[in-house]
């Protein structure tokens, strides 16, 4: 199960280093902590801030040239690929995923949740995740996926 998938860790640090530049920026920060001076920290094997917990600098190095697709390997499995977005369509670099795995024997399954793809830069007061309709909608959708996956058909 992909929820909200990112296609390679590069994806993953662009979008915490943004969140932090935000935060930073938001708090008036004399001088924000942009993503060249994070990497360099990341570099000398440092850990930096970004969304709201620290980034180990082995985490950032051995992520280097990563890429989920390379990550899930060539054994066909099923895939429920749920990406958060304001769209009814499928991004293209996602759908062009999604074939090939096809293509390769998996069983994949792309839904779109409507949300805010970027969800912790919605606010900074703490709210309950679980009340909000998108994250109920992600559960909704992953269980009755697995549940379908995974019931014995005389239960059915």
């Amino acid at each position: 199960v992909l929820w909200a998938p990112l296609l390679d860790a590069s994806g993953f640090f662009k979008e915490a280093f943004r969140s932090q530049l935000i935060t930073e920026q938001k708090d008036a920060v004399a001088k924000p902590t942009g993503r060249k001076e994070l990497e360099s920290r990341l570099a000398r094997g440092e850990a930096v801030e970004g969304v709201a917990h620290s980034i180990q600098a082995r985490l950032f190095q051995s992520s280097d040239g990563r890429s989920l697709e390379a990550e899930m390997g060539p054994a066909p499995r099923p895939v429920l690929m749920l990406p958060i977005s304001h769209s009814t369509n499928l991004r293209p670099d996602l759908s062009a995923v999604a074939d090939r795995w096809r293509a390769a024997g998996f069983d994949v399954d792309a839904r779109i949740v409507r949300g805010d793809e970027t969800w912790w830069l919605i606010n900074d007061r703490w709210h309950d995740e679980s009340t909000r309709p998108m994250t109920r909608h992600l559960i909704k959708e992953t269980t009755g996926w697995l549940l379908a996956r995974t019931t014995d058909q005389e239960d059915a």
